[in-house]
């Protein structure tokens, strides 16, 4: 747990506090972890292996937005209250997951305050990676992008128009 990033500045007290509460889930490659849309109980800790983090587009197949390897989480956002699971979860590789229950992890977090402090340093370093890959998807889409101007011609055209006439 210790080289897991949201763990990694816990005490060895807080440690084998969690330590004690996950369990481990193995997958094998294609399997499903989790579903975009279903109920949310636990978030998930991935030791070994990778997972394709997916999320549906309306008339066409999920796509692929990450991939997590070992020491990233998942479904931590149910511990914040969002309640269903906001995208899907597939094993691209044979993977060890531990998983820690939402109810559970509550419990922890009374106990050991500095689990909380971890879990949300974890997210906000999270959010600031996320918000500077959507500004550099949109800096790119507007490089790309259809660029339109709009002008009022009526002056350019009245002068034409003087000139032609002499």
């Amino acid at each position: 747990m210790k080289k897991v990033h949201c763990f990694a500045g816990l005490g060895e007290e807080a440690l084998l506090a969690v330590q004690e509460v996950v369990q481990l889930v193995v997958f094998e490659a294609g399997e499903y972890i989790c579903t975009e849309g279903e109920i949310g109980d636990r978030m998930f800790i991935i030791e070994s292996g990778e997972v394709a983090v997916l999320k549906a587009v309306e008339d066409s197949d999920p796509i692929e937005i990450t991939v997590l390897r070992r020491g990233d989480i998942a479904g931590e956002m149910g511990l914040f209250g969002q309640k269903t699971r906001s995208a899907t979860l597939r094993a691209l590789s044979e993977c060890r997951v531990w998983t820690l229950d939402y109810d559970v992890f509550e419990g922890l977090l009374e106990q050991h305050g500095t689990v909380a402090k971890g879990l949300l340093s974890y997210v906000c370093n999270h959010l600031v990676r996320e918000t500077s890959v959507v500004a550099k998807l949109m800096a790119r889409d507007m490089e790309k992008g259809l660029r339109v101007a709009f002008f009022h011609a009526a002056p350019y055209r009245d002068e034409l128009y003087r000139q032609k006439n002499r």
